[in-house]
């Protein structure tokens, strides 16, 4: 199938709807308290470094697009690969949470780092879901040399994130 074909196939009203949504929802959601200090700022005694909002919003986004826009759903967390993928994550949590994270908080630097770690990770899923996932699966056939790379795999593509 060459080129102009390709473009023809992809559903490009779907894909504006769903990148104005994202823009729509992020311009509203920062808007908001911070939902992680929300819910676990009476944990602990200080401001909490991440507000997730935006990684929510588009992350609820794109589970609302698998669910209505007829677009077959090809990526997985694993990947092709099962229990492998994991490995890529698990050393740098391992990694970092022995080398260990200096804060201003008063947390010991090791746990810290894993805390901080965590939430990156979950953080970065919520992003891969969007842009790797549900817009990678919406172009189709489109942009095949990119797409290969991507291999279905939302946890081995964040190795592009962190080096």
């Amino acid at each position: 199938m060459n080129f102009i074909n390709q473009i023809k196939q992809t559903n490009w009203v779907r894909i504006i709807i769903f990148y104005g949504l994202i823009l729509i929802g992020t311009f509203l959601i920062r808007k908001c308290p911070n939902f992680l200090q929300l819910i676990f700022g009476g944990l602990v005694d200080f401001q909490l470094p991440w507000n997730m909002n935006h990684g929510l919003i588009i992350f609820l986004i794109s589970l609302l697009f698998y669910k209505f826009s007829k677009v077959k759903k090809e990526v997985s967390l694993l990947g092709k690969e099962g229990f492998k993928t994991l490995i890529f994550p698990f050393i740098l949590l391992v990694g970092y949470s022995i080398y260990g994270i200096n804060n201003d908080y008063g947390i010991n630097k090791h746990l810290w780092a894993a805390i901080f770690i965590s939430v990156t990770l979950l953080y970065d899923i919520m992003e891969e879901y969007t842009w790797r996932g549900y817009l990678n699966d919406a172009l189709g056939n489109i942009f095949w040399i990119i797409k290969k790379h991507y291999n279905g795999n939302i946890l081995g593509s964040l190795a592009l994130i962190y080096f």
